[in-house]
């Protein structure tokens, strides 16, 4: 009697392995909710920019080393390439566009923001120089990366615009 027992034992311990290592796929990351922020990289001087406001979405490690010299190309030297893990890491980079003259810049407003269906809503701003004080007569084209742990991000928006098909840093 105490064979039958044991094989029941063995055939329970068993699909109860099998049910462990099942490859079922895990439930999808929800493209809702609330993003946490954290801003790398915020400067006047954005290389080569031009035109109005652009924001584009980066998912892959050779669209941020382009990135990153683009945005960087007016530092000497330009900094060091921040690592980031794209398996769970997506950056953004806004651009305010350009300007004729110094004191604008890009703010993060805050350290979250809101994602809905796959659309993450940066809250960032231009700042403007004081009505009437003094500004250099200089170009400027201030920028900003964030990073967020976000994958199913498909499409970011700032300033009003938002994010094309990864084109911009290819």
């Amino acid at each position: 009697m105490a064979m039958p027992i044991r094989t029941l034992t063995l055939a329970l311990v068993a699909a109860t392995a099998q049910g462990c290592t099942s490859t079922s796929p895990q439930a999808p990351e929800p493209a809702s909710g609330v993003v946490r922020l954290q801003l790398i990289f915020n400067s006047t001087q954005c290389g080569q920019y031009s035109g109005g406001a652009s924001v584009t979405l980066v998912s892959a490690p050779g669209q941020w080393a382009n990135a990153w010299r683009r945005i960087t190309s007016s530092m000497v030297p330009a900094p060091a390439l921040p690592e980031m893990d794209f398996s769970t890491t997506r950056i953004a980079v806004v651009s305010g566009g350009r300007f004729t003259t110094g004191g604008y810049g890009l703010q993060l407003r805050a350290d979250t923001a809101k994602m809905e269906e796959g659309v993450l809503r940066l809250p960032v701003a231009v700042t403007q120089p004081t009505p009437g004080n003094a500004v250099p007569q200089a170009m400027t084209t201030p920028c900003l990366a964030i990073t967020f742990h976000a994958p199913a991000v498909t499409r970011v928006e700032a300033l009003g615009v938002a994010s094309a098909p990864n084109t911009q840093f290819r």
